[in-house]
């Protein structure tokens, strides 16, 4: 029985953490390697990630390219003040990438088809420079939009899935809270006081934008309030009724319509089983939805509308949208040139304007927007791109617990672009990002 004994012990002497039994010095390395390491899986996020500590710097720039992208408090600098707002992110570009070469962790290089959606979303805006009909704008906005998707894809590395959401919804939720007291103490900004309508517009140029914010926190606060336990719960039911309360004074019913569809899509998916397999099935049917909805709502839009007792124009934009394609047919194949259309004097979108009885931003319609802008070129490859986000998305996602939540977002976004042209706008486009990207998922995250 001696002999046995001793082998028992040699055993024990090899399981990791044991006390009894020899101590190697290989066994005692192993031991600090695992104390040391800044992956240590005994602590877990809300979705069962692994989390460890991060730079404050991460957090920081997540922070200020939100609120740069959602184009908070340019209603107290209309001018360059407000220019400021908008392209601060693009500085930021300059601290992560000090941070990337500087920082102790390493990250694995992307190999090029991790970085393909990205590069098919961002070819037609950046290839339309050729034949834009404003190549300066149609270069700043390109140069935006790829800095935001690289930006979002540079932090979703050092910062895992329920640590970019908290950020994210702590700093949305804060310019709710700062909106609400504009609204109060200084209603002369708060409030968007027009033709159409009475409503908050809080910090924001106008009501619309303030409710894309609520919708979007809606989303953030839902997840977070589900996840969490204990004392947070309550913190995150008051921003879902923050939330709540925000988007219905904003009377912006597109912002409403968008968060209740994620919303529902993210709850339902929590209660089922994903199977990888099912990703390039997934992602062709959130595609295809999205370009049929979108063909439809023109035509059905107003006839929904008058069984509802509801403005069977939707708000004067069945007029925009028969100007709009109007001038998208004079150029079918590669449109007008991105950002060419809109916010530039003496352009087409001024020529749809004097057609109007209001300034339109946007085409209020993405797919209309993108024939508008990039032509059927382009909305091939925004619907390639798309697919290849979502489908690379549903397979790389490390943690079933994100899934349902990463395919409200985009049901939410999608579902705003059939009315609002949102997707490439700043906030929408930056946080898509953030939401799907999973480039991290190799090496563990950092909270």
């Amino acid at each position: 029985m001696q002999p046995q004994s001793r082998k028992s012990a040699g055993r024990l002497a090899t399981i990791p953490g044991s006390t009894r039994g020899y101590d190697t010095p290989a066994i005692r390395q192993q031991k600090r390697r695992a104390a040391s390491s800044k992956f240590d899986g005994r602590s877990e996020s809300l979705s069962g990630e692994p989390k460890s500590s991060s730079p404050i710097v991460v957090h920081l720039s997540l922070a200020s390219v939100l609120v740069g992208c959602t184009g908070a408090f340019q209603v107290f600098a209309q001018t360059g003040g407000g220019a400021i707002l908008v392209y601060a992110p693009l500085t930021l570009a300059c601290w992560l990438i000090l941070i990337q070469i500087l920082s102790p962790v390493r990250f694995p290089k992307e190999s090029w088809h991790e970085l393909l959606p990205l590069f098919v979303l961002c070819l037609a805006p950046t290839l339309s420079v050729l034949w834009s009909s404003y190549q300066q704008k149609t270069v700043n906005d390109a140069v935006t939009l790829i800095v935001f998707g690289l930006l979002g894809i540079t932090i979703s590395k050092y910062l895992n899935f329920d640590a970019r959401l908290r950020t994210a919804a702590l700093v949305l939720g804060g310019l709710l809270v700062i909106s609400v007291l504009v609204v109060i103490l200084a209603p002369i900004y708060g409030i968007d006081n027009d033709t159409r309508s009475i409503a908050w517009r809080g910090v924001f140029l106008n009501k619309n934008s303030l409710g894309r914010v609520a919708a979007i926190e809606l989303l953030l606060s839902a997840y977070l309030f589900i996840k969490a336990s204990g004392f947070l719960r309550m913190a995150w039911l008051l921003s879902i009724l923050l939330s709540v309360l925000v988007v219905l004074n904003s009377d912006s019913q597109t912002a409403l319509v968008a968060a209740l569809a994620g919303l529902v899509v993210a709850l339902i998916l929590e209660r089922r089983t994903y199977r990888r397999n099912l990703a390039s099935r997934f992602a062709t049917i959130l595609v295809a939805s999205y370009i049929l909805l979108s063909n439809l709502i023109p035509l059905a839009g107003p006839i929904i509308a008058g069984y509802l007792s509801r403005d069977t124009t939707l708000t004067g934009r069945t007029f925009l949208w028969t100007f709009a394609n109007q001038f998208a047919d004079q150029k079918p194949i590669l449109g007008w040139g991105f950002g060419a259309v809109w916010q530039t004097a003496g352009g087409v979108g001024d020529a749809i304007s004097q057609q109007l009885t209001f300034v339109p931003g946007s085409a209020h319609n993405g797919l209309i927007d993108l024939r508008l802008q990039l032509g059927l070129l382009g909305i091939g490859l925004f619907a390639l791109g798309l697919w290849l986000l979502v489908r690379r998305m549903l397979k790389s996602t490390s943690a079933a617990a994100q899934y349902p939540w990463k395919i409200g977002y985009v049901v939410l976004i999608l579902t705003m672009d059939l009315a609002e042209s949102t997707f490439y706008f700043g906030l929408t486009w930056f946080l898509a990002w953030i939401f799907l990207s999973d480039y991290r998922s190799k090496i563990g995250g950092l909270s």
